[in-house]
């Protein structure tokens, strides 16, 4: 009898302890406030269509192509004004790569002889329609420059310089691009002070820069 009284006291000491503990658990708990998550509405920065668009950060604009006029814009997101940065029109842009600071950029253009012709930019009279160009566009004094055909990927060493693919076998059609001289190269945003960085010749990679005798 004694055995059982020892075992029922126990028992009571402990659901005693368990009963104490959620209640000072569940008061506690309801005393800390939740912490909610504000849900904000998105905003619409502009009813414009655009494709390219390009963040700078320390002046809280927006650089992109506005797909309605087909000209380079900046949207100021503190007044929401929008402001034109080119006049011309940029038909048939099919990537916009910008620089870091947002002052130039390449375009990739799909050539077509019968409607830019009647506007006279980004296009490439010798080459064929369909065929993707290259352009590079310094914002700041409105120079517009084709480069050399046959460049693939691009993007930025720095707001000067940029770094490319080269393969012939892009706009030849007679070459085979698996064959053709492929290259990684450097250059100014122009296309000046070419340098090529590297011969990519199939799966071999071959640096001019380094010596491979012993």
């Amino acid at each position: 009898m004694l055995k059982n009284k020892k075992v029922i006291i126990i028992l009571i000491v402990i659901l005693s302890i368990l009963a104490i503990t959620a209640i000072v658990y569940f008061l506690w708990f309801k005393k800390v406030p939740k912490t909610s998550v504000e849900e904000k509405p998105i905003q619409k920065l502009t009813e414009e269509r655009m494709m390219g668009a390009k963040f700078l950060s320390e002046s809280n604009k927006i650089r992109f192509l506005s797909l309605e006029s087909f000209t380079l814009k900046e949207l100021d997101l503190n007044s929401k004004q929008t402001t034109e940065l080119t006049k011309i029109p940029l038909y048939l842009v099919k990537n916009i790569i910008w620089s870091p600071d947002g002052q130039k950029i390449i375009l990739k253009v799909e050539n077509n002889r019968a409607l830019l012709s009647q506007e006279g930019y980004l296009l490439d009279k010798e080459t064929a329609d369909g065929t993707i160009t290259t352009w590079s566009l310094d914002l700041s004094n409105g120079n517009l420059v084709e480069l050399p055909l046959g460049i693939g990927g691009v993007d930025w060493l720095s707001n000067d310089q940029i770094i490319y693919y080269y393969s012939p076998g892009l706009t030849d059609p007679d070459i085979d691009s698996g064959q053709s001289s492929a290259s990684l190269n450097q250059a100014n945003y122009d296309g000046s002070n070419y340098q090529k960085v590297m011969d990519l010749d199939g799966n071999k990679l071959y640096n001019p820069k380094i010596s491979l005798s012993p």
